[in-house]
């Protein structure tokens, strides 16, 4: 009788381990089956924006996979250079893995850089924009809602790009120089004017990164 209760007792223990062992592997192979079909479900969004940014700006330039990054030719750039198509220098490099873009030519002076929305935003039609914001990571549509720009004002014209023979810019830059502000600070924060809409005659300061933002 106690030998039977024995090894009923060590049946039970074997039992327990093996459903135990057998529970480690199951959650293991679940572990690594969701991990697949996460890596492949990322792997479809990637195609997917990139097939969207090549329908947008046209056939990539460099694509380094490893490091998440394509390069196109920049649209703002090709416009300013009177061009119908891109000027083939490829100067536009997205990271796709931030979602993220940056023109290495007018990046700066254009403010051709930023969130991969605002390109999208600029540069893609209706449908396009539908199907980026089905690719778009949860957290940048969070940041995008908190983000509030204020657009510039109508007919903005940076000093150094407007004519220094022009009346309106003749009085602006000579109260500007009255306030201490110099040629550097006006370069520096894309300082300029406008003499159309709203904000008519006013001297307009651009803060941020981003053109986009300003102060009136």
């Amino acid at each position: 009788m106690r030998l039977e209760r024995l090894d009923n007792q060590n049946n039970l223990k074997y039992l327990n381990h093996y459903n135990r062992n057998n529970h480690c592997i199951l959650k293991l192979l679940s572990n690594h089956y969701n991990h697949l079909y996460r890596c492949n479900l990322i792997q479809d969004e990637v195609e997917v924006l990139i097939e969207l940014l090549t329908d947008v700006l046209g056939e990539p330039h460099n694509h380094y996979e490893s490091k998440a990054q394509i390069s196109f030719d920049c649209p703002v750039c090709a416009e300013e250079k009177g061009l119908d198509s891109g000027d083939r220098k490829g100067n536009l490099e997205i990271n796709y893995s931030k979602h993220v873009y940056k023109c290495w030519a007018c990046g700066e002076s254009h403010g051709t850089n930023g969130p991969l929305g605002k390109l999208f935003d600029k540069h893609a039609t209706k449908k396009q924009k539908k199907l980026y914001d089905l690719v778009k990571p949860e957290d940048l549509k969070i940041e995008d809602k908190k983000r509030v720009y204020l657009r510039l004002p109508e007919g903005y014209t940076k000093f150094e790009d407007s004519n220094s023979r022009f009346i309106p810019h003749k009085e602006a830059i000579n109260y500007l120089y009255s306030r201490g502000i110099t040629e550097e600070m006006i370069k520096k924060y894309s300082i300029g004017y406008t003499v159309k809409g709203d904000f008519a005659y006013r001297i307009i300061i651009v803060t941020g990164k981003q053109i986009g933002r300003a102060h009136v």
